[in-house]
C-alpha cells in the first residue's frame, strides 16, 4: 500500500519529501570570476537557480556548515540537513571596507535576510559555525543559521552577520571547547603561522 502511494505521488509532494529527507542533491558552486553563484541539479542536470554577486567586490566566499552550536536543541542531530549559507563578497575601499552578506537558501535560491557590514581590518581567516534547523527562523531580525566567524589581521573578530543571536551562537562554540575555540591563519608575506585563543 505504501509502495503504490509512493509511486503515484505527485511530483511536488516528492520534491516535498526530498527535501525534508535530504535526498535533493544540489551542488551550489561560486565563480569569483563571474561574481556569481549557480546551483545545479545534480540528478537532472540543470540549472535550478543563480544570483549575481557585487562586481566590485575583491572577493566571495560560499560559508556552509562548520561546527554545530546547538543552543539548546532538544533533538540534538546538528542540523543535518540546513539548507542556508552566506555568499559573503569582500569590498575593499580607500578609507573603509566592508562584507556584503546574503543569507541564502541553497535549494532555491531564496534571499531570507542580507545587509553589508563594515569592517576594520583585512579578513585572514574565516570560521563557518552553524545553529540547529530546529531553531525559528531568524530572518527577520537580519539573522541566519548560518553563521561566519571572522579572523582579521589586526587579530580581533566579527561575526556575520552581526547580531546577538550570531554572537551568542560564537560564545557557545567558545564555551564548548575544553580549552575555548582556537582559529589558525598563515601571514602569506612574512610566512608567519598564527594561532589565537577566541
Amino acid at each position: 500500500s505504501s509502495l503504490k502511494s509512493m509511486a503515484i505521488m505527485s511530483d511536488e509532494k516528492k520534491a516535498e519529501r526530498d527535501i525534508a529527507f535530504g535526498f535533493a542533491k544540489v551542488a551550489v558552486l561560486l565563480s569569483e570570476n563571474m561574481h556569481r553563484v549557480v546551483a545545479l541539479d545534480t540528478m537532472k542536470r540543470n540549472v535550478i537557480w543563480s544570483m549575481n554577486l557585487n562586481s566590485g567586490a575583491s572577493w566571495h566566499k560560499i560559508v556552509h556548515g562548520g561546527q554545530f552550536i546547538s543552543l539548546n536543541d532538544p533533538h540534538g542531530n546538528g542540523g543535518v540537513n540546513d539548507h542556508e549559507m552566506l555568499a559573503m563578497s569582500y569590498i575593499e575601499g580607500a578609507s573603509s571596507s566592508s562584507v556584503e552578506w546574503k543569507c541564502v537558501d541553497g535549494l532555491s535560491g531564496r534571499i531570507f535576510s542580507r545587509d553589508t557590514s563594515p569592517v576594520k581590518a583585512s579578513i585572514s581567516q574565516i570560521v563557518p559555525l552553524r545553529t540547529s534547523s530546529h531553531q525559528p527562523h531568524l530572518h527577520d531580525s537580519s539573522g541566519c543559521r548560518q553563521v561566519a566567524l571572522l579572523v582579521h589581521s589586526d587579530n580581533t573578530v566579527s561575526v556575520i552577520p552581526d547580531t546577538s543571536r550570531s554572537r551568542a551562537i560564537v560564545d557557545e562554540a567558545v564555551a564548548a571547547g575544553k580549552n575555548g575555540l582556537f582559529v589558525h591563519s598563515i601571514d602569506k608575506h612574512t610566512g608567519e603561522f598564527r594561532s589565537q585563543i577566541v
